[in-house]
């Protein structure tokens, strides 16, 4: 009985996907971040803010731990409970509105709120999002 259950769950799971020749269980991957920023300037002299800290990241009102951001990330470091970033710089996999909090040496904190969400999604098996959103956004000094 026991070698006929394992049997059919081999089964199950190897027929997960099959198409182009492969089997097993169907994956899903992200092509890239939902949330690209591309830059970031200062309001007054129009200078870019190459690097800054993003912290307390909110999705949906849910609290977003750097960790998991990080995933599939580019020029991004976490450190504790913030993300590093150096322009241009992607982050995120989940859609949502995002409430990000923003950092940087010499000018005032600032809430940025995007909408981020993939203009492409491939179905099947396997399937696929790309085409995250794209932002810039501007900073006052101190």
């Amino acid at each position: 009985m026991k070698q006929k259950a394992f049997t059919m769950l081999l089964a199950i799971t190897l027929c997960g996907c099959k198409e182009k020749g492969a089997v097993g269980p169907c994956e899903h991957t992200y092509e890239d971040p939902v949330i690209h920023i591309e830059t970031v300037r200062d309001a007054q002299s129009d200078e870019e803010i190459p690097a800054f800290i993003i912290y307390d990241v909110m999705r949906n009102g849910h609290k977003q731990y750097p960790s998991f951001l990080k995933i599939g990330s580019y020029n991004v470091v976490t450190y504790d409970t913030t993300l590093i970033c150096n322009l241009p710089c992607g982050f995120g996999t989940n859609e949502g509105t995002y409430t990000l909090k923003v950092s940087a040496p010499g000018y005032r904190d600032t809430v940025v709120v995007v909408n981020a969400k993939y203009a492409v999604f491939k179905g099947g098996c396997p399937s696929s999002n790309s085409g995250g959103t794209r932002i810039r956004f501007r900073m006052q000094a101190r």
